[in-house]
């Protein structure tokens, strides 16, 4: 659903045929108003004062129910090292997130393995 709004924020001019037009009309006024430019601004210095951060795909999925489906899906407990491999790498290509997560992967599992 996030991404249908932020397609729609990219062109004002067009209302999409899935959004009743009252409903545009009023979102339309709310993305051009100070209010909501200038909390856009704000979150996105915000995002950008975490470059580098460890980032986690999981979304708005709380990690216990992560580790349940996990569960569920392999019959077994995963260990941590799988979870967290599960929640900071993308899914396409099973690459990491970024640099900082593999180096935290790779910090914490030569520990495992020098304990």
């Amino acid at each position: 659903m996030t991404q249908l709004f932020q397609d729609v924020k990219k062109d004002l001019t067009v209302k999409p045929n899935w959004m009743g037009d009252a409903v545009f009309k009023e979102m339309k006024e709310y993305w051009e108003s100070p209010k909501f430019k200038s909390k856009s601004e704000q979150n996105k210095k915000n995002r950008d004062a975490n470059v580098g951060a460890s980032l986690d795909t999981g979304g708005c999925i709380p990690h216990r129910v992560i580790w349940k489906r996990m569960k569920e899906t392999t019959g077994k407990e995963s260990s941590v090292l799988d979870f967290y491999f599960l929640t900071h790498s993308k899914e396409k290509d099973k690459s990491w997130v970024n640099e900082k997560a593999q180096a935290a992967f790779n910090k914490f599992e030569k520990r495992k393995k020098n304990y």
